[in-house]
């Protein structure tokens, strides 16, 4: 619906945000069948469109709204997937109750948000915006299991909430450079 709305004020139709909100789409089924069935190939389910999103959402955001050539992109890319190896490599995977899987995203994020404050970018106080409420919500799902001693329905409900939240905010950031891409491009 948002989609349609800005499609409606100007903005030209854009199958990678089509592709985004399917990926939306199937991190929601993923995260279901991962939380009905708690199986290996339902983890997979889960975390697979997760990633998926992210390394596209990171190529179409380098691409349309920071206008990396090919080269920055390339080195951009580079340096995600070694931050991801290291912190693969240095920190337990089960350190912060699973959710370290997702600190290099918010790494990645800063580094765009610091690149687009210094570009003045308009649309940085979104990604700035985003960060802070995946910031949230991997705070609730690091003290979920800490928490279900005394609260039986533990806080994995929150991150959710905010991860959902989060992905809104980036699909809208995307939309709206779409609309305005004077005011929104570098």
């Amino acid at each position: 619906m948002l989609y349609r709305r800005y499609l409606k004020k100007g903005a030209k139709s854009d199958v990678h945000i089509y592709i985004l909100i399917a990926l939306c789409f199937t991190m929601g089924v993923g995260s279901f069948l991962f939380h009905t069935f708690a199986t290996v190939w339902a983890y997979y389910a889960d975390i697979i469109p997760i990633y998926t999103f992210a390394f596209y959402y990171t190529i179409i955001i380098m691409w349309k709204m920071l206008k990396f050539n090919r080269m920055q992109a390339v080195i951009a890319l580079i340096l995600i997937f070694i931050t991801f190896i290291l912190i693969g490599v240095f920190i337990p995977s089960d350190a912060f109750n699973r959710s370290i899987m997702y600190f290099p995203l918010v790494l990645m994020l800063t580094g765009f948000f610091i690149y687009m404050q210094y570009k003045k970018h308009p649309a940085a106080k979104y990604i700035l915006l985003a960060e802070g409420v995946i910031i949230l919500g991997l705070f609730f799902r690091t003290i979920d299991m800490m928490t279900c001693s005394w609260n039986p329905i533990g806080t994995h409900f929150l991150w959710h909430i905010f991860s959902g939240l989060f992905f809104y905010i980036l699909l809208r950031t995307l939309i709206l450079t779409q609309v305005d891409e004077e005011k929104y491009s570098i």
